[in-house]
């Protein structure tokens, strides 16, 4: 009797730390929800920076440099910035430089100004959206560029830029500030946009929400290049994601694969209503996943409370996505 109760303790323990596994990989931190990076032996080393970021920044008045520039590339970009730097090479990073400036009226407030090489604007943006803070207040700065209290984040084409400072004072925010005009002014994107953001709805969006997941996105390792925003339906928050393929019968392939990936992972078919044609649900611990294609598009919603606020979700998704391909 004793070792039947036993027995029975550890198969419902190991249950609840099967379920508590799965349950984390949907609940995710931005920031380190990435394909694993390649190992330092594995990398090779990038080219240089472009003649353009190599000429740098031309400092306002207020700021005197107070280290010599420093270059990185893939091979070495754990010594700057250990503990992030596999968010940046898993995007696709080629390189980085960047260098201390100091107010020149008080040299113990300093900033640090940061050039991430990104070879395009779609990784740049990936970095940009996985680790944007929480608190960021939007800028007109550059398409995709935000600031906190005691910095500056922005995406200018292939680059990707953050400066940083220790101590907000006014003069040195402003100054950042300024720097950062200026790089943009001497660094002329050649792409300011990305043209998949236009696909999703603005109705219910809740602002500043954008990111993409360039591998892994929801634990699902074909899903690459993932695009998703927030929502918030009838009060609770959803997640909205697309992704384009080559072609339509890709998409639709890419779409069954990723509910049999639900349903493997103990998820349950639901039934739809069809507000979204082509639409699987299924309900996953509580929450529920829903994903459809529309040509060469896949999207769907994730998390959502209920099939009622997925589908809804989805129906307006599917809707833009269908207008844009008119």
């Amino acid at each position: 009797m004793t070792e039947t109760y036993v027995g029975s303790v550890i198969v419902l323990v190991l249950a609840i730390v099967a379920a508590g596994v799965f349950v984390k990989q949907f609940h995710y931190d931005r920031a380190v929800f990435l394909a694993a990076a390649p190992s330092r032996s594995a990398v090779k080393p990038s080219a240089p920076l472009s003649p353009a970021v190599n000429a740098f920044v031309d400092l306002p008045s207020e700021l005197t440099p107070l280290s010599a520039p420093e270059i990185f590339n893939p091979d070495n970009l754990y010594d700057k910035i250990d503990g992030k730097a596999e968010l940046y090479l898993s995007a696709g990073v080629l390189g980085m430089r960047c260098q201390r400036f100091a107010l020149k009226n008080d040299p113990n407030t300093w900033m640090e100004f940061f050039v991430y090489d990104m070879d395009n604007l779609r990784q740049s943006f990936a970095v940009y959206s996985m680790q944007q803070r929480a608190e960021a207040q939007l800028l007109d700065l550059a398409t995709y560029a935000y600031k906190t209290k005691n910095a500056l984040f922005f995406c200018c084409g292939r680059y990707y830029i953050e400066a940083v400072t220790a101590s907000p004072a006014q003069e040195m925010m402003a100054a950042m500030l300024l720097v950062s005009r200026q790089f943009v002014a001497k660094n002329p994107p050649q792409e300011t946009r990305l043209a998949e953001l236009d696909l999703f709805p603005s109705e219910h969006l809740v602002p500043n929400s954008y990111m993409l997941q360039p591998a892994d996105a929801f634990g699902f390792d074909q899903f690459k290049n993932v695009f998703s925003a927030k929502y918030t339906v009838n009060g609770a928050e959803v997640m909205a994601f697309l992704a384009i393929r080559p072609t339509a019968e890709e998409a639709t392939a890419l779409r069954a694969a990723y509910q049999q990936f639900l349903l493997t992972n103990g998820g349950r078919n639901l039934p739809g209503t069809g507000k979204a044609p082509t639409a699987s649900l299924a309900e996953m611990l509580g929450s529920v996943e829903l994903v459809f294609s529309r040509g060469k598009v896949v999207g769907g919603v994730h998390t959502a409370p209920s099939a009622e606020a997925a589908e809804q979700m989805a129906a307006l998704l599917y809707e833009k996505i269908s207008e844009a391909a008119q």
